[in-house]
């Protein structure tokens, strides 16, 4: 018997040496999966953010530029000299709509002409300094949106207000990535309350705060205050068995903040071939 052991001895440590290296191998695949997978998503949410800083600020810059010139008249705009200003704008901008609120609440728009608003929208606004409001649900359309209102002042008091209206469900088709077959999730969080402003997979999902069953599996850190915070980071997560890889980082406008994810099973690093070594020896 103790003969029999011996001569299996150097076959048992071979095995174990194999299963120890196997395992080895597949934790250290695993790692660089996970920063190769990190390394793509960094590269492709820097690119995002920089997309969408860029469309923002052009369109709000033009915004501004047009509440200017209305600034400088000696008399209200009309129905008429606000179409001719914006209709070509609302065609190419990121707004779904760009309105114009009146003092008395009454909204020029470019598709149902002079509405009158039953709010006192315009006495809470009365303010010379540009605004972003919430996500909110729009009168108009029924549609979640964020409204950018301008000023326009004429003698020092303000007479209107542009109102360039995102549509939290079409600014997707404006931003996307590429990478991994496009199969990441990509959204745009106000950081001001946590409300979801883009996603592009329309999970229903309105506040970030609202999606919480899954556990952190790394770093260990407050990643939903990160985010609040405005800071840039990377983070593991696993939800229903399933392994997802995000990255958080600033969009620089509107207090903006982007979140891109993938599930582990989308990436084509998925280390199958060392997983089904490690299982023959388990």
């Amino acid at each position: 018997m103790k003969k029999q052991l011996t001569q299996l001895m150097p076959t048992l440590v071979v095995m174990v040496l194999i299963l120890v290296l196997t395992v080895a191998t597949y934790n250290i695949s695993l790692r660089q999966e996970e920063e190769e997978c990190f390394n793509r998503l960094e590269n492709a949410s820097e690119t995002m953010v920089q997309s969408i800083k860029n469309r923002v600020n052009d369109d709000l810059n033009y915004l501004r530029l047009i509440g200017k010139d209305f600034s400088n008249e000696d008399h209200l705009p009309t129905y008429e000299e606000y179409k001719d200003r914006l209709s070509t704008f609302e065609d190419v901008s990121l707004f779904e709509r760009v309105d114009l609120l009146m003092k008395n609440n009454t909204l020029y728009t470019m598709h149902d002409e002079v509405q009158q608003i039953y709010t006192n929208e315009f006495l809470v606004l009365n303010s010379t300094a540009e605004y972003m409001d919430r996500v909110h649900t729009d009168t108009l359309t029924n549609k979640r949106s964020v409204n950018y209102y301008v000023p326009i002042q004429q003698n020092e008091t303000v007479i209107a207000y542009l109102v360039g209206v995102f549509q939290c469900d079409t600014m997707d088709d404006q931003f996307y990535t590429k990478i991994l077959n496009g199969k990441t999730h990509n959204s745009i969080i106000d950081t001001t309350d946590g409300q979801v402003v883009m996603d592009n997979q329309d999970l229903n999902i309105d506040n970030i705060a609202s999606d919480t069953d899954f556990k952190l599996l790394s770093p260990k850190k407050n990643v939903l205050k990160q985010i609040h915070s405005l800071k840039s980071g990377a983070f593991a997560s696993e939800k229903n068995g399933e392994k997802k890889y995000f990255v958080y980082k600033p969009v620089g406008v509107c207090n903006w903040e982007l979140l891109v994810m993938v599930d582990r099973k989308s990436t084509r690093l998925n280390s199958s071939h060392i997983t089904s070594s490690y299982a023959v020896f388990c």
